[in-house]
């Protein structure tokens, strides 16, 4: 049982690091999210530091979200096990195709960022441009793909919360959060329509769903916290 109560510890962990996340994109992007390839570098190369430690906390974060999913799973799979199963896969999948995929498009971007700083002429500077266009052009897409497969799983383990010690009020908050997670994807692929307030909830949704990481890994804490001491007895 110190594996469900480790799995809570990084549960809590990966909320702090999605709220230190929210405070970092609320500077990072003051100005506002750029709309091409050549406004992300210049405005990471204005920020490279931020822009870093954004990229890195973003996989410290997702790779904590592996054993704490396993420990959900554990949590939930007396309930209805095949949704349970299902939700940790979605899970799961989040974190190989955010930290695969998603991650290291923006890794990508960060690092011609770097070099674009460097850069001497306008010749060098457009081709920098054109370098990072494709992985521009990509993020609103992978950043729908990213959101909505966390968020479906999460939504699943929300589903079957209310039959176990996280209890019905957790679970309401999980369907809450993660309805806006799904929303907030959706948001980031209609940019530019009349959808676009969608995106509203990709910054609130980052934010309650840090939280609610925070309460179900407290939660996960204490019971295994309680299965040791029942063993123990």
């Amino acid at each position: 049982m110190e594996f469900v109560r480790a799995g809570g510890v990084l549960l809590i962990a990966a909320g702090i690091i999605g709220l230190v996340l929210s405070r970092l994109s609320g500077l990072l992007y003051a100005s506002g999210t750029p709309t091409s390839a050549a406004g992300y570098l210049q405005l990471f190369s204005q920020h490279q530091f931020l822009a870093s430690l954004d990229w890195l906390l973003w996989i410290v974060g997702d790779l904590w979200l592996i054993p704490a999913s396993i420990a959900v799973y554990l949590a939930l799979r007396g309930t209805r096990r095949l949704v349970a199963v299902a939700g940790t896969v979605l899970s799961l999948g989040y974190v190989i195709f955010d930290t695969c995929v998603t991650e290291l498009d923006s890794l990508r971007i960060v690092r011609l960022a770097q070099s674009y700083a460097g850069a001497t002429t306008d010749q060098l500077r457009a081709v920098h441009v054109a370098l990072a266009s494709g992985s521009v052009a990509a993020l609103p897409i992978l950043t729908f793909l990213s959101f909505t497969i966390g968020a479906a799983g999460w939504l699943l383990w929300s589903l079957l919360m209310t039959k176990t010690f996280f209890g019905r009020w957790s679970a309401v908050f999980g369907v809450i959060v993660n309805v806006m997670g799904i929303l907030g994807g959706v948001g980031a692929i209609v940019q530019g329509t009349p959808l676009y307030l969608l995106g509203l909830f990709t910054i609130f949704g980052a934010i309650f769903t840090a939280l609610w990481f925070i309460l179900i890994g407290t939660q996960l804490y204490r019971h295994g916290t309680r299965l040791l001491r029942g063993a123990a007895s």
